[in-house]
């Protein structure tokens, strides 16, 4: 149900946090009978309760670049 409240935005997003609880599951399965096998959907629902951050990489480079050779502070970091 975490996966589908709508909070990640952009499809990519979205996609990952669904193949994320389709594994969480398998390995679940996978797993003797015991307590561990509640752990890979514990995680999972310890990622989906967490802060989301949808910035793609290549903003993040493309600053990270102007901060080296121009000086460029980012303005996440004013």
């Amino acid at each position: 149900r975490l996966a589908l409240d709508d909070r990640a935005i952009r499809p990519i997003f979205a996609a990952h946090w669904i193949k994320l609880c389709v594994a969480a599951c398998a390995e679940s399965r996978a797993l003797p009978p015991g307590p561990a096998r509640r752990l890979p959907l514990l995680a999972c629902v310890r990622f989906f309760a967490g802060p989301i951050q949808e910035r793609s990489l290549r903003a993040t480079v493309h600053e990270a670049i102007r901060f080296v050779v121009e000086g460029k502070v980012p303005k996440t970091m004013t």
